[in-house]
């Protein structure tokens, strides 16, 4: 029986590794993987992770009031519940209150009871805590693909007993 050839083609000598057709993916897995990181890590650095998830986890929640001081500023202020003293900051950012409300609103805090100068709004952290370890866990299944890419295709070596 006569088998006939595609047009123009030419048997190739031996076929190609398994390996050369995977670098591609492996590589664009492992930069995906490489983004996921460097953007989880500019995300906790830009939103002070390291202090404010901190103060959300070890802190004591107490009641403080905020105001407004402009669109871009805020002061909160709370009464210390064992010693009474006042301790008072300055934020910059997006308030946690309406910027248009007039006088002082009720919000929830948190401070450090050994440092009671150290206090922020109570789940300030949360929201970039979570896109962070989304990335971070984005990161970790592009590297555990990468690595099962590559398993795949290796062979396996049967196990010789001495």
């Amino acid at each position: 029986m006569y088998v006939m050839s595609a047009p123009f083609s030419t048997p190739s000598a031996s076929p190609a590794h398994p390996l050369r057709a995977l670098w591609r993916r492996a590589a664009l897995l492992a930069l995906l993987g490489a983004g996921c990181t460097c953007a989880a890590i500019w995300i906790g650095n830009a939103a002070r992770l390291d202090k404010t998830a901190k103060l959300d986890i070890v802190g004591k929640p107490v009641i403080g009031t905020a105001e407004s001081l402009g669109a871009d500023s805020y002061r909160l202020r709370y009464v210390h519940p064992v010693t009474g003293a006042i301790y008072s900051g300055i934020f910059r950012g997006k308030p946690p209150v309406d910027p248009h409300a007039v006088g002082k609103t009720s919000v929830r805090l948190v401070y450090n009871p050994s440092d009671p100068g150290s206090f922020q709004e109570a789940g300030r952290s949360h929201l970039p805590g979570a896109a962070a370890v989304a990335l971070v866990v984005g990161a970790i299944l592009c590297a555990a693909r990468a690595r099962r890419m590559f398993l795949n295709v290796i062979p396996r070596t049967p196990k010789t007993r001495p």
